[in-house]
């Protein structure tokens, strides 16, 4: 994208990202993520892992960023055989794709 475009469409939207990230109350490090992601021309309401709510709509840059981390904290916490049966459901063993 022109880096003039991304500017000015930065430019517009800073009054809403500025409300944005007030109204998330946001650490600086997210606010220094958000603004990088809104200056390479992105929708502060988009993520980056294309993450969406329970409804299947974008989760908003922030609220997918929270989401992450405590799915990532949450599977951190796990001893690898709490992690196994987790998992189990979404890898088969090899032995389960063998045929009779």
């Amino acid at each position: 994208m022109d880096e003039e475009l991304v500017y000015y469409e930065v430019q517009a939207n800073k009054v809403t990202v500025r409300e944005y990230l007030r109204q998330m109350n946001a650490s600086p490090e997210e606010r220094k993520e958000v603004l990088e992601w809104v200056r390479e021309g992105n929708d502060f309401m988009t993520n980056v892992d294309s993450l969406a709510d329970e409804f299947g709509y974008p989760m908003d840059y922030i609220s997918a960023s929270r989401a992450m981390e405590e799915i990532c904290a949450h599977f951190a916490a796990m001893t690898p055989e709490e992690l196994a049966e987790e998992l189990s459901w979404q890898y088969p063993s090899p032995d389960d794709l063998l045929l009779d």
